[in-house]
C-alpha cells in the first residue's frame, strides 16, 4: 500500500483533483499501466525510477543549478530533500529537473518554458 505522501505525489503529477482513496487507486493504475506501456510517455514531468539510476546520476554531475529552478530555494545536501523528474519534450531529450519540494513541480507544469529557460541560461553561464 502507498504512502499517503507517495499518493498525493502521483496525484499532483497526473493532476487529480479529487483524492478519494478510489482515484488514488485509478491514477496509480493508470501509472503502473503508462509503465508497463511500450509507447513513449507524453510531454510533461516523469517520476524517476530505478531504471534511471544511471542516466539521473550523470545528469545530476551536469545539473547547472544548486537551487530549485522555481523557488529559487536551495536544494537540500540529503536526497530525500530533492525532488528529481525528468522532464519529456517530444523530439527533444529528455532533461533532469530537480526541485526543493513536491509543491514546485506542480508550479513548473504551469509554465515549463519559463523555467526550462531559467535552467538553459544556467546551464549557457556554466560552460
Amino acid at each position: 500500500m502507498k504512502t499517503l505522501r507517495q499518493v498525493l505525489r502521483l496525484a499532483l503529477l497526473l493532476g487529480c483533483a479529487n483524492l478519494s482513496p478510489h482515484n488514488a487507486q485509478a491514477a496509480e493504475a493508470s501509472t503502473q499501466a503508462g509503465k508497463e506501456s511500450s509507447a513513449p510517455a507524453e510531454d510533461g514531468l516523469i517520476a524517476v525510477t530505478a531504471k534511471d539510476e544511471t542516466w539521473v546520476k550523470q545528469a545530476k554531475a551536469a545539473y547547472p543549478l544548486s537551487e530549485c529552478v522555481v523557488s529559487g530555494e536551495q536544494l537540500g545536501s540529503a536526497p530525500d530533500e530533492m525532488y528529481d523528474f525528468i522532464y519529456r519534450q517530444k523530439g527533444k531529450p529528455d532533461r533532469l529537473i530537480s526541485f526543493c519540494c513536491e509543491g514546485c513541480s506542480k508550479d513548473f507544469t504551469i509554465e515549463p518554458a519559463r523555467f526550462m529557460a531559467k535552467l538553459d541560461e544556467a546551464a549557457a553561464a556554466k560552460k
